[in-house]
């Protein structure tokens, strides 16, 4: 994927590390998709604020209402590797984000295309930006991606969720860190901590979508990384910032 060329315009970069993928659902539980999630027409999911509606409309209790937005997701997206190498243009710091790649188009000699889905690169602005990138920095872009594309990795799943949440007053945080998974190995990751009635209710809706076998990734819905009491969902998912270590 090509970047701006030229020490004066944007510089592309890096944003994201692939992440573990889940493991294994429980054979023991079967999981259902909330009946709001499963009855939806593609016809009604015309943006995210439309499928968060639609949900909170159909699903008056909070728990299942996030469970939905939860499931919408998990049921909705596509793993895809190839999601988790992505292009960050950096631009001067006068050029606001909406203005990003127009200005990329129109005043520097090379900028990334538009996907085949019509959308622009990810993008920050630097400064007040500096270093490299993260998904924390382009999280509502990822969003907006993973829900036209349909597919990403867990950064992509984490952010779409808390956009749900966003546009029907959830609070659902989006949390970075590293996934140790119980065979010893570790990754970065990405997930989510939901505020209900005044309580953090860690979930994990990318490794609810399904598992890895090490070569290639399995859709299998199961909710057993949702609403995981704090404690056990910690012995997995170390976050960043240690905030939500003393949840």
């Amino acid at each position: 994927m090509a970047g701006c060329a030229g020490s004066s315009g944007p510089v592309a970069r890096g944003a994201a590390a692939q992440p573990v993928v889940g493991p294994l659902p429980s054979p023991q539980h079967r999981a259902a998709l909330e009946p709001v999630v499963a009855a939806m027409p593609r016809s009604r999911e015309t943006s995210i604020g439309a499928v968060a509606r639609a949900i909170a409309a159909a699903t008056p209790d909070r728990r299942r209402r996030i469970k939905a937005l939860h499931d919408w997701v998990a049921d909705r997206l596509e793993y895809a590797d190839v999601e988790a190498h992505v292009v960050v243009v950096v631009a001067p710091e006068h050029y606001g984000p909406r203005d990003l790649y127009s200005a990329c188009t129109s005043v520097f000699v090379r900028c990334p295309e538009r996907d085949a889905w019509g959308l622009p690169p990810l993008m920050v602005t630097w400064p007040p930006f500096g270093g490299d990138p993260t998904d924390l920095d382009v999280r509502d872009q990822l969003a907006e991606h993973a829900f036209v594309r349909r597919r990403g990795v867990c950064a992509h799943y984490a952010a779409l969720l808390q956009a749900l949440g966003a546009a029907i007053g959830e609070e659902i945080a989006y949390v970075h860190g590293e996934a140790h998974m119980r065979d010893g190995t570790n990754g970065k990751h990405a997930w989510n901590v939901a505020r209900i009635d005044g309580y953090d209710e860690p979930l994990d809706v990318t490794w609810d979508s399904g598992y890895g076998d090490g070569t290639s990734f399995h859709r299998h819905y199961s909710d057993d990384w949702l609403f995981v009491a704090p404690a056990e969902f910690l012995t997995t998912h170390v976050p960043e910032d240690v905030r939500w270590s003393a949840r």
